[in-house]
């Protein structure tokens, strides 16, 4: 079981520790689909699933999102990320600033 509190750190994370990114990415993913949230809001779950549906966008390596106009890079990332991290904060989760 996770909580949507271990699911944003991951996130943060993410931001705080690039080269460790695609990795973290990947775990909250993981952790989304496979363990049940604690305490789950409907509200909370479909930000997370939006959340999860722009990662799943997210594509480090130039040479693979050549042609792919809808995966992004780094940069727009980090904004995803600041953005819902924004969006989780004001639905109570606690979340250090980035």
């Amino acid at each position: 079981m996770t909580t949507y509190e271990e699911l944003a750190l991951l996130l943060v994370d993410a931001l705080k520790m690039p080269a460790r990114r695609e990795e973290l990415i990947n775990e909250f993913i993981r952790r989304f689909n496979s363990e049940p949230i604690a305490e789950g809001t409907p509200e909370m779950d479909e930000l997370f699933d939006l959340l999860m549906t722009e990662l799943n966008d997210y594509e480090p390596n130039l040479e693979l999102r050549i042609g792919h106009d809808w995966l992004y890079d780094d940069e727009r990332l980090e904004e995803v990320i600041r953005g819902r991290l924004s969006e989780i904060r004001r639905g109570g989760v606690k979340v250090p600033f980035v």
